[in-house]
């Protein structure tokens, strides 16, 4: 099973020198049971675990090595409030990385919220200029009389977008002497219900698909896709990580009960 360890730079932890060359096996000598927090190689299965054991001095290089290994044979795997932790009878050293940072790259490219981080990344980035900032309100304002929640949310979705989060001179002044708190106004006084979370079974949620598309066939800007992407990876962010099977597999019958009791 793969894992995340941090060494000292003389691939020493806890007074134990690792062989790191060659794919070369460290195994335990002693016969006792393999236990976290007792006996064992220890290591995380999820490398940003490792903060809880070395804190802010954790990305120096000049003091700490950081591999990904492989753990096998007898092992007991822990969940707590610092993350996972496990202990095994044997260990490899498979690849060492520079920084921790680029030890955290190769797991995270993995996981879906790299992802949908960079997708998200696209969509606030766009190019938009004061042309494209006229004809998506111009859309705005056409539907808003018919279509309040719909506009709503997608009007606060484009306010969120970090392109424009300090670009007020793109919005103001606007056409007719409008400004965009007039238009911030108009879309909260007058329909005060905020939705932040669209109910895909409401009759306005086809209106927000259909406004969005025409938005995005117009300026090239995709808020309902801002709104899920978000979505995503705040949902990731609140859940388990991505190889949170592998960490159930690893941990014992009791404590898997009491893992998935409190999921």
């Amino acid at each position: 099973m793969k894992a995340y360890k941090i060494f000292d730079k003389n691939w020493i932890c806890h007074e134990y020198r690792y062989k790191h060359t060659g794919l070369r096996v460290n195994s335990i000598a002693n016969t006792k049971p393999i236990k976290c927090c007792s006996n064992g190689f220890h290591a995380c299965l999820n490398p940003h675990d490792l903060t809880a054991y070395f804190g802010d001095d954790i990305d120096n290089p000049k003091k700490h090595r950081y591999a990904i290994v492989d753990v096998y044979g007898h092992y007991d795997c822990e969940l707590s409030n610092y993350g996972s932790k496990i202990a095994s009878k044997n260990l490899v050293v498979l690849k060492e990385y520079p920084t921790y940072e680029a030890l955290l790259k190769e797991y995270d490219i993995k996981s879906p919220l790299y992802k949908y981080k960079a997708k998200l990344e696209a969509l606030n980035n766009v190019i938009i200029d004061r042309d494209i900032v006229l004809k998506l309100l111009d859309i705005l304002r056409t539907e808003f009389n018919k279509n309040k929640e719909a506009v709503a949310f997608l009007f606060m979705r484009l306010t969120r977008m970090e392109c424009l989060r300090h670009r007020l001179d793109l919005f103001n002044p606007l056409c007719d002497g409008d400004s965009i708190l007039t238009f911030i106004a108009m879309c909260l006084h007058k329909y005060d219900t905020f939705i932040d979370e669209p109910d895909i079974t409401a009759p306005y949620y086809r209106n927000i698909i259909r406004i969005n598309n025409k938005v995005k066939r117009l300026c090239k800007v995709d808020l309902f896709g801002l709104y899920k992407a978000d979505k995503k990876i705040h949902d990731l962010q609140s859940l388990k990580p991505h190889n949170f099977k592998s960490i159930i597999k690893a941990c014992s019958a009791k404590q898997r009960q009491l893992i998935m009791k409190g999921a």
